[in-house]
């Protein structure tokens, strides 16, 4: 047997990796870095102000907190837009970065239409940054005639790898970042109970209290809760909850006796087969007044009272 060839740009080295490798990944990694660290922050906005010509301002602990740091922030004007690689904006600094790789270059069109956007910002500093491979080793005179109150400086990645080098240790925790990332800024919908709130008629509702839902699509919900009418409160809800024990496509339901046709699915439904029924203290009710279109809900177990 031959020896695979391991691809090494598919490799897990750094935790950087997971950007990739294009122009916008490598701006992503750093901005992510500065954006964990006053200290680093500093250390650029001091390697910046002092390119430009401008006094650099310190940033403290509470200026930090209260820094946006933005990716690929929207600019328009007019029919005209455009996207700032990286935008860091507090109340005594705002620093604009635009980054190239190779030989690409920062053009005069771009610079101008985000320096418009810079200039009107309200911090004391207002600087531009461009991060470059090879171009861009001069700035343009028009920029800095047109626009007096922004320093302009040139770094390259080389500049940004001793800004990081001499912070020396940056010290994060991944497991909170990775639940920002998951519960927060991806909005996954992560809790202690999944429930499916389910439309049982006909049929459907028989199978039901026998103990079994067929669907045409395999979900993994803990807890299924049949839908009813509650009169005084004038809307669908769930009152009572079946845990699901097993999921089944229609070849292995009918080796333990189920016949999903003849209990009204069809060769393509699953049969879920319940547990019995957990009646609620308080009835589960849809939010937004209705039950989305999935009937999803989620819940931690504290909000779970049974009788």
């Amino acid at each position: 047997m031959k020896n695979k060839t391991i691809d090494k740009n598919k490799q897990i080295v750094s935790i950087m990796d997971i950007a990739g490798k294009d122009e916008n990944a490598i701006t992503k990694a750093f901005a992510v870095i500065v954006r964990k660290d006053k200290t680093l922050l500093n250390y650029l906005i001091n390697r910046v102000s002092l390119a430009a010509n401008k006094k650099p301002i310190k940033v403290d602990n509470n200026t930090f907190k209260a820094t946006t740091f933005e990716l690929e922030h929207h600019i328009y004007k007019g029919k005209s837009k455009g996207r700032t690689d990286i935008k860091i904006q507090n109340d005594k600094v705002a620093l604009y970065v635009e980054s190239k790789i190779k030989t690409n270059e920062v053009t005069y069109e771009q610079a101008n239409k985000y320096s418009q956007e810079l200039n009107r910002s309200k911090s004391k500093l207002k600087l531009f940054a461009f991060i470059c491979e090879v171009g861009n080793m001069n700035i343009d005179q028009r920029l800095t005639n047109k626009y007096p109150n922004i320093g302009y400086a040139i770094l390259s990645w080389a500049d940004t790898l001793e800004l990081v080098i001499k912070r020396g240790v940056i010290k994060v925790n991944l497991v909170e970042e990775y639940k920002q990332y998951i519960k927060e800024k991806r909005n996954m919908k992560i809790h202690d109970i999944d429930i499916w709130a389910v439309v049982a008629k006909g049929k459907q509702e028989k199978n039901f209290n026998n103990g079994i839902y067929i669907h045409s699509s395999k979900h993994s919900p803990i807890l299924i809760g049949r839908r009813e009418w509650d009169e005084k409160l004038n809307k669908s809800v769930v009152k009572e909850l079946r845990p699901v024990l097993e999921v089944m496509d229609e070849i292995s339901a009918k080796k333990i006796g189920f016949n999903i046709i003849k209990l009204g699915g069809t060769k393509e439904d699953y049969l879920y087969i319940l547990g019995g029924k957990l009646k609620l203290v308080n009835p589960l009710l849809p939010k937004n007044g209705k039950f989305s279109q999935t009937s999803a809900i989620s819940l931690p177990f504290s909000e779970l009272k049974l009788r």
